[in-house]
């Protein structure tokens, strides 16, 4: 299952020693995949980081360099917790392409946001939790959103 799928909780773990980019790359080495470009996936992304140990980077840059490990080398179920709140926008506009294009190839991508905020194009269904009600809503390109009974 790991070797299938790609995380990043609202404050990644990530190995001090290692460089944003060898962190980024760990998921390939497990899978065994090295065919990667690194260097154009972080270009890809609009990510500007030094290649110091990340002991030195700011939250929001250790927060990018964890989502970017969570989607490298196209996982087939990512999961993201806290959303892209807080983000620069252009790494917002280019990891939100990048998702689309990876859900487009039949990945899934569950994103847990604890903030409301309008769908992005790469959402099917969106779920609200209010107490103990949940609540489902469809993306439909012609009706725009639809309740689902749960």
């Amino acid at each position: 299952l790991r070797r299938n799928l790609g995380a990043c909780s609202e404050k990644p773990a990530l190995i001090e020693g290692l460089t944003p980019v060898d962190n980024i790359a760990l998921p390939l080495f497990c899978r065994s995949e090295s065919d990667l470009d690194m260097e154009r996936f972080v270009e890809r992304l609009d990510l500007d980081l030094p290649s110091l140990p990340v002991r030195g980077l700011s939250r929001t840059q250790r927060r990018m360099v964890g989502l970017a490990r969570a989607v490298v080398g196209g996982p087939e179920l990512i999961l993201i917790d806290g959303g892209l709140e807080g983000l620069p926008r252009d790494f917002v506009e280019a990891f939100r392409e990048y998702l689309s294009e990876l859900k487009a190839a039949g990945s899934t991508i569950l994103v847990f946001s604890s903030l409301e905020q309008p769908a992005d194009n790469h959402c099917d269904v969106e779920y609200e939790i209010d107490g103990p009600k949940l609540t489902g809503y469809e993306h439909d390109e012609s009706q725009g959103l639809n309740r689902i009974e749960l």
